[in-house]
């Protein structure tokens, strides 16, 4: 089960490397910078375990609909890959064209970044928690060996 959390975890990995390296290439959007952006992400997952918890899993049971545990990994699997996809096109595209005519791109770009990254964390981690506790023997299931 936790090996189904490693595809969602290489692009986790890549927030506080390259996305933020990346970030100090841009130009500050007023207050935000690229450290401050990193904030980003307990933004985002504070909107999306919201949005999930209010609007869509409630939408789901009321239409009898039942995500398996696998599915969500996977949801949280792509919602990582989202994340990840534009950062190389902000580079060649937005970084080094505006860099040859002497301007910076704005660091707030880096938002289509970190948001998709706060959704894959709701369904990768959250549903962590869940297999385990629904895997583990009886016995373990309150000290998370089971995990």
């Amino acid at each position: 089960m936790c090996a189904l959390t490693i595809p969602f975890n290489v692009a986790y990995t890549q927030l506080t490397g390259e996305i933020i390296t990346q970030g100090m290439a841009m130009a500050p959007s007023g207050f935000l910078d690229a450290p401050m952006m990193n904030n980003c992400v307990a933004l985002s997952v504070l909107v999306f375990g919201f949005l999930y918890d209010t609007c869509i899993n409630p939408c789901l049971i009321r239409r009898g609909i039942h995500v398996s545990i696998c599915h969500k990994f996977a949801i949280g699997s792509f919602c990582g890959f989202l994340s990840i996809w534009p950062r190389p096109l902000s580079s060649i595209t937005g970084i080094h064209a505006n860099l040859a005519r002497g301007q910076l791109l704005s660091v707030g770009w880096q938002v289509f970044v970190y948001f998709p990254m706060g959704a894959g964390e709701i369904f990768i981690y959250a549903m962590a928690y869940e297999a385990a506790f629904e895997v583990a023997p009886k016995e373990q299931k309150g000290d998370g060996i089971g995990l």
